[in-house]
């Protein structure tokens, strides 16, 4: 049996050192192959690249030829921009290639190169020198491919077509891609006018910025009212819900505190009455309430949506459809718009929903 135990530890640390050597014959093997730098094709050397809004979604291709080792190792590649100069291990913008990195190309939609120089600092319209490197790895072993272009962002209207909000201090936190839609208004003869409307709750304890695209890109901020393109992130003085309208003709945003209820000949009290309706999120309010007669000389039962106890801030339902408009914003706009009318009396849900495009209302008895 000693004589078993004493062979059976000779193999085993015969096995062992073996397989030692064997690690270290790999090793040596990979320290020893090489692998060559790519040759970079597309675009050419102090290329100039203007990005077009009208093309945002249309991607920029970068392109390059094979790497090669002498060991038959697989290469996979990573894209990187930089500002020109700097280090790489900060670019703008990184990926790894086509095919999960084993391309020889990468398209990157040119929205994302404009948020990439957004990012730097860079203004609408302008421009900036950036060095566009390919990192050719096998194994542990790599090469790196320079190529210097310039860049020049979007060139942004005055007003974006779409504007939305994120921030700390939002609903949908600090993520462009999850923004908010305000609704663009429009005038009396139903063309878009450069003003913007949406109904949220933000909080004290954040900031938030408005946005012309769901990424950042173009953005804008501000402070005491006054909007401006790559201004500052807006801090609410009090968490609470607001409408915000931002009017890019005087260069203005407002936020306006708000709490919505019903006012009408079905709530108690009648018209000098309130009842405070509850905030959803996302723009939405509701309330459960036991509507009655409370002007039987009336034969029309109706309500209205009124904010902060105030007739200044009323909304009543377009004629013919369950969506509902501002009155201040109708009476500028030359819309007729009515009161709401309520079809059964008794326990009901009202519901107003504000957010989106085009606000509405509902009833479920």
């Amino acid at each position: 049996m000693k004589i078993f135990k004493y062979l059976t530890l000779i193999f085993l640390s015969t096995m062992v050192l073996s397989s030692c050597e064997d690690e270290e014959d790999n090793l040596d093997e990979l320290k020893a192959f090489t692998i060559s730098a790519a040759e970079l094709s597309y675009p050419s050397e102090n290329a100039s690249i203007a990005l077009n809004l009208e093309q945002a979604q249309s991607n920029i291709e970068f392109s390059w030829n094979p790497a090669t080792t002498d060991s038959g190792f697989l290469v996979t590649y990573e894209f990187l921009l930089v500002e020109d100069g700097a280090d790489l291990s900060d670019p703008l913008y990184s990926s790894a290639s086509a095919e999960s990195g084993k391309a020889t190309y990468i398209s990157i939609p040119q929205e994302r190169l404009d948020e990439a120089l957004s990012n730097a600092g860079l203004n609408s319209g302008e421009s900036m020198d950036l060095s566009w490197a390919v990192v050719a790895s096998a194994q542990q072993n790599s090469e790196i491919s320079l190529r210097t272009i310039s860049m020049t962002r979007f060139d942004f209207p005055e007003t974006p077509e779409k504007l939305y909000i994120a921030g700390t201090a939002t609903e949908v936190g600090d993520n462009p891609e999850n923004g908010i839609l305000l609704r663009r208004l429009f005038n009396a003869n139903g063309d878009p006018i450069n003003k913007y409307e949406g109904y949220t709750s933000l909080n004290s304890s954040g900031t938030f910025s408005f946005y012309g695209f769901q990424n950042r890109s173009l953005v804008f901020g501000g402070s005491n009212g006054t909007i401006s393109a790559g201004g500052d992130p807006i801090s609410p003085e009090r968490t609470t819900t607001y409408r915000i309208r931002v009017d890019f003709i005087n260069s203005t945003y407002e936020l306006q505190p708000i709490t919505w209820s019903i006012v009408g000949n079905v709530i108690t009290n009648g018209w000098g009455g309130d009842v405070p309706m509850t905030y959803q999120g996302n723009g939405t309010w509701a309330l459960t309430y036991e509507f009655i007669d409370a002007d039987a000389g009336d034969p029309n039962d109706r309500f209205i949506f009124r904010a902060n106890q105030d007739w200044g801030f009323v909304i009543k339902k377009l004629v013919g459809s369950n969506e509902v408009l501002a009155e201040d914003i109708a009476n500028n706009q030359g819309i007729t718009v009515d009161d709401i009318p309520l079809s059964q009396l008794g326990q009901a849900t009202v519901t107003l929903n504000l957010s989106g495009q085009q606000p509405v209302y509902s009833i479920n008895n």
